[in-house]
């Protein structure tokens, strides 16, 4: 449920040395922009999923043939990124013998980044995770600068609005909506736990945090020793 900036590069065609430059450029600005921790250019890429032209709602993973690339964590927190390009098979192989095109760019890959989890109060709460994603997109800007194809969805939009107080906006609204929700789960456990536990919310530390948040929300007389002592 946390804001999620999603985002897919592309190169139409480029030699793996040339590649391979571009994505050390890009590492390169993601330690200049300040990102809080930034791993080596190595082996990184995922499968990619291809829908099947002739049997619908049928898809196919497609194991990259070169992938590289390296992961980052834009703020404090356990926010990742990860950006690189991978170089897949031309045509998909059926198991029947019959074969088909990918589709797909000569490189390209996707990637992600949960940036609402950023929002820790440990790690600066709204402030962190404004830092975050301005850095997330920064990184994407930067990467179309050097001739990658980019494409994104923006949970937040900042990425089409460019409005830094909408959102910090846009982020408070996800820790309260994220607070009520936990606040219901709890208020529900209480007279529906057969329920919860059928759903697979079975870790007693789980409702301990729902309990807190329900406590610490109420506020009302006694309620902030209540939630002391339940610590």
């Amino acid at each position: 449920m946390a804001l999620t900036i999603h985002y897919r590069l592309s190169l139409a065609a480029a030699s793996y040395s040339h590649v391979q430059r571009l994505l050390k450029a890009l590492r390169k600005e993601a330690v200049q922009l300040g990102f809080s921790r930034v791993g080596h250019l190595q082996k990184l890429g995922e499968p990619a999923l291809v829908r099947d032209p002739d049997q619908p709602g049928v898809t196919h993973a497609i194991d990259p043939i070169v992938a590289l690339g390296f992961r980052t964590w834009p703020s404090e927190g356990e926010a990742e990124a990860s950006f690189g390009l991978s170089r897949y098979p031309a045509a998909v192989l059926r198991k029947d013998g019959a074969s088909f095109p990918t589709g797909l760019p000569l490189w390209c890959s996707r990637g992600f980044c949960s940036t609402g989890t950023a929002d820790d109060e440990q790690h600066g709460g709204v402030v962190n995770f404004v830092r975050c994603h301005i850095g997330v997109v920064a990184l994407l800007e930067a990467a179309a600068r050097m001739g990658f194809r980019v494409e994104v969805l923006d949970d937040a939009a900042y990425w089409e609005t460019r409005d830094v107080l909408a959102l910090a906006r846009n982020a408070r609204k996800h820790i309260e909506l994220m607070a009520v929700f936990a606040a219901t789960m709890y208020e529900l456990s209480q007279d529906h736990g057969d329920l919860i536990e059928a759903i697979g919310v079975q870790d007693s530390s789980l409702s301990k945090v729902f309990k807190l948040i329900w406590l610490t929300r109420s506020r009302g007389p006694g309620r902030s020793s209540e939630a002391e002592s339940y610590l």
